[in-house]
């Protein structure tokens, strides 16, 4: 799978990837909920042979950005400034196996296949409406569920998750906009980020 989505990424990365897939299962069986975290915490706690410092730096960025924290901090100085979007690459292929290895059952079959379109982003579906459909479904069900239970903790952090997807969602139209330029900032200026702009 990660070959098809970069085929150009390095050697290392590409190594660090098959290394990370490996170690979450360590990760799993210490706490399911913290795998990615827990996994990267001994990468970095463990004297490893045969690693250096910007492996190290790669295998334990891929793990935490497959768990959501798409910061590299400290280790951004141990990997190459062209390698950062490769990791973060990698890291979405891990986080997309593990999920795929949660929901489908052992005992059947699982033929998968992906197909990567560099020259293009999709615009079409809810992405003609919006262009972070999940954050405003994840946004929509947050207000839903809170007015509909009257929760008030739930009221109080809903403004907290809007920031964050906000937050987030500007990482993202950043590296959208660095991958496909005017093609996307056109795109950003006639379709909103979690609302629909309706034009008369």
């Amino acid at each position: 799978m990660h070959d098809t989505l970069d085929p150009e990424a390095r050697d290392a990365v590409r190594e660090m990837l098959v290394h990370a897939s490996t170690v979450v299962d360590v990760g799993r069986a210490i706490d399911y909920y913290d795998r990615f975290e827990h996994a990267a915490m001994i990468v970095t706690s463990a004297d490893l042979g045969g690693f250096t410092h910007e492996t190290l730096g790669i295998l334990s960025a891929i793990l935490r950005q497959a768990d959501d924290d798409i910061r590299l901090g400290p280790y951004r100085r141990l990997i190459d400034g062209g390698d950062r979007s490769a990791v973060l690459r990698a890291a979405t292929v891990l986080a997309l196996a593990d999920e795929l290895k949660r929901r489908i059952p052992h005992e059947l079959p699982a033929v998968i296949s992906c197909t990567w379109h560099p020259a293009a982003f999709v615009v079409e579906g809810p992405f003609r409406f919006v262009r972070h459909p999940a954050y405003s479904g994840d946004l929509a069900l947050w207000l839903g569920s809170a007015l509909a239970t009257l929760d008030v903790l739930l009221l109080v952090l809903w403004p907290l998750y809007v920031l964050g997807a906000w937050a987030q969602s500007r990482v993202e139209d950043q590296l959208l906009e660095s991958k496909f330029g005017s093609g996307y900032r056109r795109y950003a200026a006639r379709v909103g980020a979690f609302l629909p702009r309706w034009r008369g």
